[in-house]
Formats: C-alpha cells, sequence, structure tokens
C-alpha cells in the first residue's frame, strides 16, 4: 500500500538541506505525482516542528540548518580512563532530540565509532544529562540499554550508586589521530535524519597556562554564547526546555557559533558562565538568570497577556467549546467504555467540572460533537484488549479535568496573571501541558502498556505536586475575583 502523503512530507522536512518556499514544496511534491494547494503545503509546513520561517518567507528544516555545523565535546578524566565518551546531553541543539543518545553514529572519517560501555558514578551520569533538565536524568539513564537489567520504576527511579552509560569508544581516536586526556572532539553532523556525526580530533595546547590564539578565540566563544543567551531571556524568556532555549540561539548565531574553535555548552554552563546558570522553572529547569527566579510573565509575553485579557468574549465556555482537541474527547469517550458507561450527558457533565456554565446551546453543540466521535469509535473499542491501558488512562483524564478546569478559570478570570505565585502558575502551565502530551498519544503510542507502571507513578507525582499549588493559586485566583469588585457610595 501506498505511504500516505504525511510520510513523505516528513521524511521531506527531515532531510532537506536547501531553503525553500511555498511554491517550491508544491512543485517537489508535484514531480512526485502529489498535488497540493498553496495553502495546503503552507499547513504541513507550518505545523511541522523540524522547519524554521526565514524573513524572506522563506524555509529551512533542522537538517539543513544543522548539517555541517561545528560543535565540540570534551571527554573528563573518567570517560578516558574507561577509553569511550558518553554523549548524554553534548549534541544538543544540533541533533534529533526524538533520538537516544545511545542511538546516535559517530564516525571518524570513515571508521564508525562502536558502542562501548562504561561504568560511572551517579553524580557524573545526572551531570552527563543536565541540559535534558535535572528532573529528566534519572528517566534517560533509565532509557539506557546499558541499564536495562535495573528496574528503576520498582526504585521510584532512584539511582544506585553507579550505573552503566552506554558510550562510543574512543580507541580507534587513540590509534589513528593520537588522542590523550584534554584533547577535544570537533564534531558536525553528517545526517540529521539518521543522527549520524563525524569526529575529528583538536589536540590540547600542553602549557597549563594555555594563551594560544585558539584558546582566546574559545574563551571569547564562551563570552559571546553567553551574551546570546541573555538576549534570547529577553527576547523569547524561557523556551519549553533547555535544548529549545539553545536551539533559538544556535540558529539565530550559527554562523559566529558553529565555528572550527567553539567551545562546548556542558563546559560553558559548568565552569565559564558568569551570569547564566541552570535555575528551578516550576518543576523544570531552564538556563535563566543565575540565581534569579523564572517568571511565567515578562517582557517576551506580556503584550499577548493584555491582548488575552481585552478579549471580553473569552469566556471559560467559549474556551472549553473552541480549544479543546478531538483526542481529549476521544479518550474521555473511551474511558467511559473502559468503565461501562454509555451516557453521553454524564461525560459531558463529567469533562467539564462544574465551573464550566454551558448555555443550552453551546451543550447542544458540544453533544453533537461527542455523539459523532461516538459513532466512530464505539464499533472499534474493544474492552478486554484495554486493561493495562485503561486505568492509566483514566487516571490520567481525572487529573486533567481538575488541572485544566483551574487553568482555564485563571486564565478567563481578566485578573493580571503577573499578580499570581509564578512558580506556582508556571508549575500548572507545565503540568496542563505535559497531561495534554500524555492524552495526545494515548492512541498512536505502542509502549504505553508496557510503560503503564512508570507511567502511574508519574501520575501519582503529578497529583501530589498539583495538591501543593492548588490551593495556593485558588486564594491567589479569589484576591483577583474580589479585587475586580468595587464598592460604590
Amino acid at each position: 500500500m501506498k505511504p500516505p502523503v504525511a510520510h513523505f512530507v516528513e521524511h521531506f522536512l527531515r532531510t532537506c538541506l536547501d531553503t525553500f518556499t511555498t511554491r517550491d514544496f508544491v512543485k517537489h511534491f508535484a514531480s512526485m505525482g502529489i498535488r497540493m494547494t498553496d495553502k495546503q503545503a503552507l499547513e504541513y509546513i507550518l505545523n511541522n516542528p523540524y522547519v524554521y520561517q526565514l524573513e524572506d518567507k522563506s524555509f529551512v528544516t533542522r537538517a539543513g540548518m544543522f548539517t555541517g555545523a561545528y560543535f565540540s565535546i570534551k571527554p573528563t578524566a573518567q570517560e578516558v580512563a574507561q577509553g569511550l565518551f558518553v554523549v548524554g546531553d553534548r549534541c544538543l541543539p544540533f541533533v534529533d532530540e526524538e533520538l537516544l543518545p545511545s542511538e546516535l553514529i559517530f564516525c571518524a572519517d570513515t571508521e564508525e565509532l562502536s558502542a562501548k560501555v562504561g561504568v560511572f558514578d551517579s553524580d557524573f551520569a545526572i551531570d552527563v544529562y543536565q541540559l535534558f533538565g535535572e528532573e529528566y536524568a534519572p528517566q534517560y539513564i533509565a532509557s539506557d540499554p546499558a541499564n536495562a537489567q535495573i528496574n528503576f520504576v520498582d526504585r521510584n527511579f532512584e539511582l544506585p550508586a553507579t550505573v552503566s552509560l552506554t558510550g562510543f569508544d574512543l580507541e580507534p581516536l587513540v590509534r589513528r589521530f593520537n588522542f590523550t586526556e584534554g584533547d577535544r572532539l570537533l564534531c558536525h553532523v553528517i545526517d540529521w535524519d539518521l543522527g549520524i556525526v563525524g569526529v575529528q580530533v583538536q589536540h590540547a595546547h600542553n602549557d597549563v597556562f594555555d594563551t594560544s590564539v585558539q584558546a582566546t578565540k574559545r574563551l571569547e566563544w564562551y563570552a559571546f554564547l553567553e551574551q546570546c543567551l541573555l538576549n534570547s531571556f529577553s527576547d523569547v524568556g524561557p523556551c519549553m526546555s533547555i535544548g529549545e532555549q539553545l536551539e533559538v540561539v544556535f540558529v539565530d548565531q550559527r554562523d559566529k557559533l558553529c565555528v572550527p574553535d567553539c567551545g562546548s555548552v556542558e563546559e560553558y554552563v559548568m565552569r565559564y558562565a558568569r551570569k547564566v546558570g541552570l535555575e528551578h522553572y516550576g518543576v523544570e529547569t531552564r538556563l535563566w538568570h543565575k540565581g534569579k527566579e523564572v517568571p511565567a510573565i515578562g517582557s517576551w509575553n506580556d503584550e499577548q497577556m493584555k491582548l488575552i485579557n481585552e478579549i471580553e468574549w473569552v469566556t471559560m465556555e467559549m474556551r472549553a467549546l473552541y480549544t479543546t482537541p478531538d483526542c481529549v474527547y476521544d479518550e474521555f469517550l473511551r474511558d467511559m467504555y473502559f468503565c461501562r458507561k454509555d451516557d453521553l450527558d454524564d461525560l459531558l457533565d463529567y469533562m467539564f467540572t462544574e465551573d464550566f456554565s454551558f448555555s443550552k446551546a453551546q451543550r447542544n453543540r458540544l453533544l453533537l460533537h461527542i455523539n459523532e466521535r461516538n459513532a466512530i469509535l464505539s464499533p472499534c473499542y474493544n474492552w478486554f484488549a484495554d486493561q493495562k491501558k485503561g486505568p492509566v488512562r483514566h487516571d490520567t483524564l481525572e487529573l486533567y479535568r481538575n488541572v485544566s478546569a483551574l487553568a482555564f478559570r485563571i486564565e478567563c478570570s481578566g485578573g493580571a496573571l503577573e499578580k499570581y505565585p509564578q512558580q506556582e502558575l508556571v508549575i500548572l502551565s507545565q503540568l496542563n501541558g505535559h497531561l495534554m502530551r500524555m492524552i495526545s498519544t494515548f492512541e498512536t503510542d505502542e509502549h504505553i502498556e508496557q510503560e503503564a507502571d512508570a507511567l502511574m507513578l508519574s501520575l501519582e507525582g503529578m497529583r501530589c505536586t498539583f495538591e501543593d499549588i492548588e490551593g495556593t493559586l485558588e486564594s491567589a485566583f479569589e484576591s483577583q475575583r474580589l479585587g475586580q469588585f468595587k464598592v460604590r457610595k
């Protein structure tokens, strides 16, 4: 059977190295016998996470932006002693984050470096994954094939004193290029789609008081990277992840940062950062002004917040009606089937808490939509095959309805969001986003059943986190609500 158009589009946007326009995109697929309008092409392009739009309204893919771009890795003494280097977060933001570090392929000239396992203390293991967010480091360590024998769920993801990490063999670099401790690996992406990275050796200067031109340029590189990060904080605020923050910087300054005399982000954060640090952002970590709290509202989004507050028709009901994606309705329907129920009126009441007061017309519109989805899903549902996924889905949706109701209530209150406790507001947004991502993958993720125990453990953590912030945000909401009433004399 011929693959769907989306398959060809994704392949193109993962492999295209040249800049292109919407018209180029349409012509490319027309040559393959696939017809699409300019509007359809633009939707494909703009909805794809692997594409950047340029100022002249042309586009470039991540593959096009980062293929050939230089970045460096400096193996530590611990790694050199075991004859390998661990990838960890050191390839951010240049490679596809969807690939596990152990899945990347490293080549020196035409020789592929073999995978090799080393044993490291847990502090080293966490440090080498910290740019993914220290909170996610245990999950990356658990996903390493070298730790397949450890049941991290039973350990509540607490790391043992030492862990195994998959790395890549340094022996060919020692044999062919005289690699020694202190030397640096100058890397560049050869194939972004397949995760192939080229490596060459940069020898260190032997003088302890290294004043070489190369060392001076590298110090200038660290200073420039810091200024770029500070600028990004003002321009775009804290991004969705540290990787995305770095992506913004390296895309904008590729010509100055992706050079042979580059340092590494890891070394910058650990040794050279003066004004930038790893700071808490709700339950996650971000690069931010060192020692300062990362706020939810700032110069990068205050105009957007003001605009939202000025739109008086944005009620909770209207927001729910027009912004709830079909995947949410679909999973609530499957949860209804799993619970052996069939009343769609009751389902609507369960989906939207008592905070929502739909008009009769709005309620009928929602019921009609749910009926349409039900007609599609009900004949295909298999209760017996849902026994592992069903409980995970049920608990996820239960938490989501409470989190999203509070988020809607705050967003539609008309109050100034900057007056809410910022870290609690950030955490609420993170919980809402994470739960939505889980819901959106229930139907397509083939591994949910195998990961059910780990997901339930994660949900319990999120539930406790929500309970910790709920009271504080409710109090702030009431204060904002009461502050909107004025007593007339």
